[in-house]
């Protein structure tokens, strides 16, 4: 961001990280086999979630780089580095299928194809066919999917803007392709009792993810649930969040 309260709105204008200095094999991709680059594709989100804080430290509106200038800074790390694994940041990277799409073609028309492995993080609500596949063919191997909850009614409440059978849905569209799921789930919603908890086990279990990563909510400032909480709209204490937190 140029101040506290204007963004960068063009993303290809800002340089490309200094990596000289760098010792690349601290940071591995997620089977920790190689060094990975992490490429920022996109800054900003979107998301309604009521424990959203990207927007203030982003924006709330998706800003994205040119899939030109994605492919570029990679084929630069390649060939200075000998890098293969990249992470291509970004909130939702089918948040715009078209961008996403023209990302992968630009990956696939330039010297990386077939010899890059890739990384992002997806929403599961607008994975479709086509897209799963041209991102297969680029060499995505990997995606993140915040799955929020396995209980339905903690995604409604926590304004995730899908549902469970949505998530479902995505997931299974990756394991057609090919594409392993690094998941991410939340535990411990205000609201939440043994009964959610014992939802998303289930659905855990019912979904063959590659990689878990389980969160234990804690309220940053400037989101949603932090004001719902000064409001007192759950009336909840302290204590008793810590008593649930012992509990689970």
């Amino acid at each position: 961001r140029k101040t506290d309260s204007v963004f960068f709105q063009h993303l290809d204008a800002i340089s490309t990280p200094y990596r000289k200095g760098l010792k690349h094999e601290l940071y591995m991709n997620v089977d920790k086999t190689a060094p990975m680059a992490i490429i920022k594709a996109t800054r900003g989100s979107t998301s309604n979630c009521i424990y959203e804080h990207v927007q203030k430290i982003e924006g709330d509106r998706i800003r994205r780089r040119s899939p030109e200038n994605i492919a570029a800074e990679m084929i630069e790390c390649y060939n200075e580095f000998g890098i293969t694994n990249y992470y291509l940041e970004s909130e939702d990277f089918n948040h715009d299928s078209d961008w996403a799409y023209d990302v992968c073609y630009a990956i696939r028309n330039s010297d990386l194809c077939g010899r890059v492995k890739l990384f992002t993080k997806v929403h599961l609500k607008a994975m479709d066919k086509a897209m799963v596949e041209e991102m297969s063919y680029a060499g995505f191997q990997f995606v993140i999917v915040n799955m929020g909850s396995g209980a339905d009614e903690s995604l409604r409440r926590a304004r995730v803007g899908t549902s469970l059978k949505s998530f479902e849905e995505g997931l299974a569209t990756l394991r057609y392709y090919g594409i392993q799921t690094y998941a991410i789930y939340r535990i411990g919603f205000p609201w939440e009792m043994k009964k959610h908890v014992t939802e998303t086990i289930k659905v855990i279990n019912n979904n063959m993810h590659s990689y878990l990563d389980f969160k234990i909510l804690s309220v940053l400032d400037y989101t949603k649930e932090l004001m719902n909480i000064k409001n007192n709209k759950y009336k909840l204490l302290h204590e008793t969040l810590l008593k649930k937190s012992t509990e689970w």
